[in-house]
């Protein structure tokens, strides 16, 4: 048995997907079952766990009792000794080397399939457009709200030659002419987050009438139509916006090579897998 004894109450959404994953990954190679805790009261920074809204059939929720802890030396590092850990190993950390999960994601796509109630809220909203779908994301909440100090600069800063405008304004040349686009935003730690005043900033900012401004969904039920729509326009270090993306069967993704403006010499092979187009 292997398990995450933390999930939950360790990141967010993208995060928590990382960890489960990296425990199907390891649990593919050594053949050790995932258990994991009730998630059902978890939380991180006042926001609840999302994973119970994924069908997860892997996986098998119970009292986890380990003798042995395996924690990561680096987020962007892939460490081939999680695949050599003994048995009842509890992991801790965030695992998003790419190298873990690329040879798998097809497997990880039936892990992660949304329960049915969210499944056919999706396949519903989508069915309202009737050109292709763009998810286009911008990170925002915490890395604007100054609750995330380190990043508000670059996440403010939308003149030209900076990093969203030189991105966003070059994705939006790469996708169809013809398409709707769907803009999501979002990512606060606050419990009161004011999510409209970030939708008003990206109001501001992008002017494509092929835009609609999605303000009618909530977190999961967003992340399952970014996973669904037939291209991705993926955010700067968002692992939300990573895994909506990852998760797309259609497979045309967007993504900016700086993919953390205050870390410009991450190495994209740290980050994305090889089929995105990074511009």
């Amino acid at each position: 048995m292997i398990t995450f004894s933390q999930i939950g109450e360790l990141g967010r959404l993208g995060n928590q997907l990382f960890q489960y994953a990296l425990l199907k990954c390891v649990s593919l190679k050594t053949g050790y079952e995932i258990a994991l805790p009730d998630l059902t009261e978890r939380k991180w920074h006042g926001q609840k766990c999302l994973l119970n809204n994924f069908k997860l059939p892997s996986c098998n929720f119970t009292k986890t009792n380990h003798i042995y802890k395996f924690e990561e030396i680096g987020s962007r590092l892939f460490d081939k000794r999680v695949f050599e850990v003994k048995d009842q190993t509890d992991f801790f950390g965030f695992f998003q080397h790419p190298k873990y999960y690329t040879d798998i994601k097809d497997t990880l796509r039936n892990e992660f399939e949304l329960c049915d109630n969210l499944h056919g809220k999706v396949k519903s909203y989508l069915s309202q457009y009737k050109k292709e779908t763009v998810s286009l994301h911008i990170r925002r909440g915490d890395a604007s709200d100054g609750t995330n100090p380190i990043d508000s600069a670059w996440t403010n800063d939308f003149s030209r030659g900076s990093y969203m405008h030189e991105y966003y304004s070059k994705a939006l040349k790469h996708i169809p002419k013809n398409c709707d686009i769907l803009l999501f935003t979002g990512g606060s730690r606050k419990k009161d987050a004011d999510y409209l005043s970030d939708l008003d900033w990206c109001k501001k900012h992008f002017k494509d009438e092929r835009i609609t401004f999605v303000d009618d969904l909530n977190d999961i039920e967003t992340f399952g139509v970014m996973s669904q729509c037939d291209h991705n326009i993926t955010s700067f270090c968002s692992t939300y916006s990573w895994w909506a993306s990852f998760l797309n069967k259609n497979e045309n993704i967007i993504a900016p090579k700086t993919y953390y403006p205050t870390l410009p010499n991450l190495k994209t092979i740290d980050v994305y897998p090889e089929n995105w187009n990074l511009i």
